[in-house]
């Protein structure tokens, strides 16, 4: 499993309990809605660009897709969670990135 932010970092344990709790909110989608959904939610200063999208997503086949919206209006982070072939986009508050970063 890895997680990105504009790059691949290794997960975790705790990232593993994170995803397993968004996986009973997410939805399966389509590439081109996942893609949709990542310039949806991109910002300038986050790291997820075209040239990321490009290297890792435009070219792939046999990848699968998920979505789980943000919970509240503060889980404004988007983050990318890779499982093998699987790719789930999740959002985190701001207060929770911190704490994953410094911990």
């Amino acid at each position: 499993m890895s997680y990105a932010v504009g790059f691949a970092i290794p997960l975790f344990k705790r990232l593993e309990l994170f995803s397993l709790h968004y996986q009973v909110m997410e939805e399966e989608v389509s590439k081109q809605k996942f893609k949709e959904l990542y310039f949806t939610y991109a910002t300038i200063h986050s790291g997820w660009t075209k040239e990321y999208w490009d290297l890792f997503y435009e070219n792939k086949e046999g990848l699968r897709f998920f979505f789980s919206p943000p919970t509240s209006p503060a889980h404004t982070r988007m983050f990318i969670v890779t499982e093998g072939s699987t790719h789930r986009i999740v959002f985190l508050t701001e207060e929770a990135e911190e704490s994953f970063f410094n911990d």
